[in-house]
């Protein structure tokens, strides 16, 4: 189709109906690359989605041959006029083009994506929904792709910005970045007093502590020796370059297999398991993740996940009983730690 006229256009779109829009929330469509190839449509212009799974748009233009192509629609939330008059001479610059993608608006159990996550015949399904990508007007692109050196989240995309944090450790894995607080002469290997100090500048008691540092180094030490030294070290060292071989099981997912982090993963501790707005959980709901993260027959695993939320949430004890989303997030990365630990050293010196 091209040129314009009074007649509705309808452009063909595999998608189930969809729920009315907030009237000040603006549509926009794109092309496979994301480029916004059409006029910005208001929601109040009616676009609808019919039964058979076509848009009307209610307008008396042509929106573009789709050919076998689908349609992508993307929601850009709320705008001021201002910001709309601006994406609207934004589009006024961009090439014609008729290529268009899968569409994608956004409802809780991701419907209009053409398949379900969750059905009521298994309602742990709808208990616990997973992460649904709000596209890349919030900045966290392609959430299930693991990040080597960010610890990202809808919130901080772009990992720890705070003095820099990212990018003066973009040489560490994420995983290498929350132990190397632990590592105080950076030299690679991290011995059982390292990591005592390590927590006593966190404030934690000498008898968690010296807990800390038996359970941590009688299991973590082994599978982080050197290639072909099979002996075990007596003086029960971590070696930080193989710490991704401590990875266990019964746990959220977040660090992978080589100590990238997926915000995916991190992200659905929060939208499966936490209650309000998400940004924050609770110790009951901490249990309840980690009862629903369990796996067959790993007691390892299981452990593991008790001796690490415990630890957090020590470390963080939150007043209101909600541990933040942000602050857990800067554990990963091991952030937090320099901050604690200068926190508790200046009321030392009060």
């Amino acid at each position: 189709m091209s040129g314009l006229d009074d007649k509705r256009y309808k452009a063909k779109l595999s998608l189930p109906p969809t729920p009315p829009l907030d009237q000040d929330r603006v549509l926009f469509f794109t092309d496979h690359c994301g480029n916004i190839i059409t006029s910005v449509l208001l929601a109040d212009t009616e676009i609808k989605v019919s039964e058979s799974n076509t848009i009307d748009t209610g307008l008396g233009i042509a929106i573009g041959y789709c050919g076998r192509e689908k349609v992508k629609l993307k929601d850009l939330g709320k705008v001021s006029e201002e910001d709309f008059q601006q994406i609207e001479n934004n589009q006024q610059r961009e090439s014609g083009s008729d290529i268009m993608s899968p569409a994608v608006i956004e409802d809780k159990s991701a419907k209009a994506r053409g398949f379900k996550t969750a059905i009521e015949e298994c309602p742990v399904t709808e208990e616990r929904l997973p992460f649904i990508e709000k596209g890349w007007e919030n900045g966290l692109r392609d959430p299930g792709t693991a990040r080597a050196n960010e610890a990202a989240s809808v919130e901080a995309p772009n990992g720890t910005e705070k003095d820099n944090y990212a990018k003066r450790n973009q040489n560490l894995t994420v995983l290498q970045q929350h132990i190397n607080f632990f590592d105080p002469d950076q030299d690679g290997i991290i011995y059982p007093l390292d990591t005592y100090n390590a927590m006593r500048r966190l404030a934690f008691s000498r008898f968690i502590a010296l807990a800390s540092t038996l359970i941590i180094h009688l299991n973590f030490s082994y599978p982080t020796l050197p290639p072909g030294q099979w002996i075990p070290d007596l003086k029960f060292r971590i070696y930080t370059e193989r710490i991704h071989k401590d990875k266990h099981g019964s746990d959220s997912g977040t660090y992978d297999n080589e100590g990238r982090f997926i915000p995916q993963k991190f992200e659905e501790i929060f939208s499966k398991y936490a209650g309000g707005d998400k940004q924050g959980i609770t110790k009951a709901e901490i249990w309840e993740y980690m009862k629903g993260q369990a796996v067959i027959m790993d007691p390892v695993g299981w452990f593991g996940a008790l001796f690490e939320w415990f630890a957090t949430w020590v470390l963080l004890w939150p007043e209101d009983g909600r541990m933040k989303k942000e602050d857990i997030r800067r554990i990963y990365d091991g952030s937090l730690f320099y901050e604690v630990a200068a926190r508790n050293e200046k009321e030392k010196l009060q």
